[in-house]
């Protein structure tokens, strides 16, 4: 979920057997995943229409499945088209997973890459 007032994505997550790596902890995968999305949607909600180009994380804890995860990402800076992210998860305050993320801003708009029959409204998007 968006927080405008502290520029943030800010949510929790809780993963299930479907997401499981070793036994009884979620996969790195899924854990990217969140981060990712995250990331990404911080740009999103500040206007920039990106796509991701690289993401660094790096996997602190390992997180049991059922545990709830905190999910923070947010914008350190942009440089033209280049947007840097940072997020991470936590659980029970603790950071288990962090990532560097670097997106591109597109000059083209986000529905110029959607496949055809997609709805291309702005309220969609």
């Amino acid at each position: 979920m968006w927080h405008e007032d502290v520029q943030k994505i800010l949510s929790d997550a809780v993963l299930g057997p479907e997401c499981q790596g070793a036994p009884g902890h979620a996969h790195g995968g899924a854990l990217f995943g969140l981060l990712d999305e995250a990331m990404g949607g911080a740009c999103w909600m500040s206007g920039h229409r990106v796509m991701t180009a690289h993401v660094g994380i790096d996997y602190r804890k390992p997180v049991k499945l059922g545990e709830t995860i905190q999910i923070a990402a947010w914008i350190e800076r942009i440089a033209g088209r280049k947007v840097h992210t940072h997020g991470e998860l936590r659980v029970d305050g603790a950071v288990v997973t962090e990532a560097k993320g670097l997106f591109i801003s597109s000059e083209r708009h986000a529905w110029d890459f959607m496949p055809p029959g997609i709805d291309k409204t702005s309220e969609s998007l």
